[in-house]
C-alpha cells in the first residue's frame, strides 16, 4: 500500500477541522470534516470550485428546511419532503457531489432544537462549510501541491514509450510473419489506449489548475495550446500504428512467413527497418526536446529529419522496383498491403514533421 499525497493531506485536514471546531465550540463539526474531505480535489481549481458549489447546495438546503419549518412542522414527512427537493435543486443544477452535504444539513435544522433556529442554521449552513473549504484549500496550498505539468511530462514520454514499442513489433512483424502473437500485439494497444487516456486526464488537471481560457493569456495560454496540439499528434502517430497493426493481422493470418524473399524484398526490407529505426528515434527525441529544450538535441533532430527525407525518397524506388516484379493478380494482396503500409510511415514521417514545426514556433 502506498499513502500518497491526498491520502495524507485528508487524514490531516480532517484533524486541523475538528481540532479548529473543538477550539471555536462550533456544534456539529462532522459538517466541517465533510465540507473538507469532499473539497479535498486533486487541483487547487476544483477545490474552490467544489467547494463553492457545496456552499450554494448547502444555502439551498437551509432555505428549504426554514421554509417548511415555519409554515409547516418538522414531522418526518416533511422532513423527508424537504430532502428530496433539496437533492431535485443539486441535481438540477449539477451538485450532485453536494447532495449528501446539503441533504444531512436540512436534516439537522428539522429534527434539531427549534431555540434558535435561524442562528444555528447559519452556523451550520455557512461557518461550518466555509471551515472546512478554507482548510481543504490551505492544505493543497501549503502542503505537496500537485505538480501537473511534471505529471503531464511523464505520461507524454510513457505514452511515447508505447508508440515506440508497438511500431517496433507491428512493422517488423508485418515484414516478416515470423513469430506473430496477435494476443501480445492487442495488449501493447490496449496499453496504448490506457497510457493516451492517463495522459489526456494529466492535461485536463492541468489545464484546470492553470485555469488559462478564463485567467491568462499570450504566452501561457499558447503554453498550453501546444502542449495540447503535442498530445494530439501523437494520438495520430498512434492511431497509424494501429491501423498498420489491422493489416498486419490479416497479413500474418493468410502467411506464417515470407518464403523465399527475391533480392527487390529484401531491399525494401532493409529500407522499412531503417526508416522504422529513424522514425523512431526522431519521435522520442523530439518529445524529449520538446519537453525539455535542448541546443546539442536540436543539432540531432535537424540531421536526422534529413536522413528521414533522403531515405523516404530511397524507400519509394525500392517499392517501386518490387511493384515492378510482382505485377499480377497473385501478388493483388501483397501490393494492397504493403501500399498500405506504406501510407502509413508516410503520414507518421508528416506529422514528426508537424511536430517539429511546432517547436520552431
Amino acid at each position: 500500500m502506498v499513502i500518497g499525497p491526498r491520502v495524507w493531506k485528508t487524514g490531516l485536514a480532517v484533524t486541523i477541522t475538528l481540532w479548529i471546531a473543538e477550539l471555536f465550540s462550533l456544534e456539529y463539526p462532522y459538517l466541517a470534516v465533510i465540507a473538507t474531505i469532499i473539497s479535498l480535489q486533486p487541483t487547487i481549481t476544483d477545490s474552490l470550485k467544489k467547494g463553492w458549489e457545496r456552499i450554494q447546495a448547502t444555502a439551498i438546503g437551509v432555505i428549504i428546511a426554514l421554509a417548511i419549518m415555519f409554515v409547516l412542522e418538522s414531522t418526518p414527512i416533511f422532513v423527508g419532503i424537504a430532502v428530496i427537493l433539496t437533492i431535485l435543486i443539486c441535481l438540477r443544477y449539477g451538485w450532485t457531489e453536494s447532495i449528501t452535504l446539503a441533504s444531512v444539513t436540512v436534516v439537522i435544522i428539522m429534527a434539531g432544537s427549534r431555540d434558535d433556529t435561524f442562528g444555528y442554521a447559519l452556523q451550520r449552513s455557512t461557518v461550518l462549510p466555509f471551515v472546512g473549504i478554507i482548510i481543504a484549500v490551505a492544505i493543497n496550498l501549503l502542503f505537496s501541491p500537485p505538480q501537473y505539468l511534471e505529471m503531464v511530462k511523464k505520461s507524454l514520454r510513457d505514452l511515447n514509450e508505447g508508440i515506440e514499442l508497438l511500431m517496433m513489433r507491428v512493422i517488423n512483424s508485418f515484414l516478416t510473419c515470423e513469430n506473430y502473437s496477435p494476443e501480445h500485439i492487442q495488449q501493447l494497444v490496449d496499453k496504448i489506449y490506457v497510457l493516451y487516456e492517463d495522459a489526456k486526464e494529466k492535461f485536463n488537471m492541468y489545464q484546470n489548475e492553470r485555469g488559462y481560457k478564463k485567467y491568462f493569456n499570450g504566452k501561457k495560454a499558447a503554453e498550453l495550446s501546444n502542449l495540447e496540439r503535442v498530445l494530439e499528434i501523437m494520438w495520430l502517430i498512434a492511431q497509424r500504428v494501429i491501423d498498420i497493426q489491422n493489416v498486419t493481422d490479416e497479413r500474418c493470418g493468410r502467411i506464417s512467413k515470407i518464403e523465399n524473399p527475391s533480392t527487390q524484398y529484401n531491399d525494401l526490407l532493409n529500407s522499412v527497418q531503417e526508416f522504422l529505426f529513424q522514425t523512431t528515434a526522431l519521435e522520442k527525441n523530439l518529445i524529449e526536446n520538446y519537453l525539455e529544450p535542448n541546443e546539442n538535441r536540436k543539432d540531432i533532430i535537424e540531421r536526422q529529419i534529413e536522413e528521414i527525407t533522403t531515405l523516404r525518397e530511397s524507400l519509394r524506388e525500392r517499392i517501386n522496383d518490387w511493384q515492378e516484379s510482382h505485377l499480377g493478380p497473385t501478388h493483388i494482396r501483397s501490393l494492397i498491403e504493403i501500399a498500405t503500409l506504406v501510407y502509413d510511415l508516410d503520414q507518421i514521417c508528416n506529422l514528426l514533421f508537424k511536430l517539429k514545426e511546432l517547436q520552431d514556433k
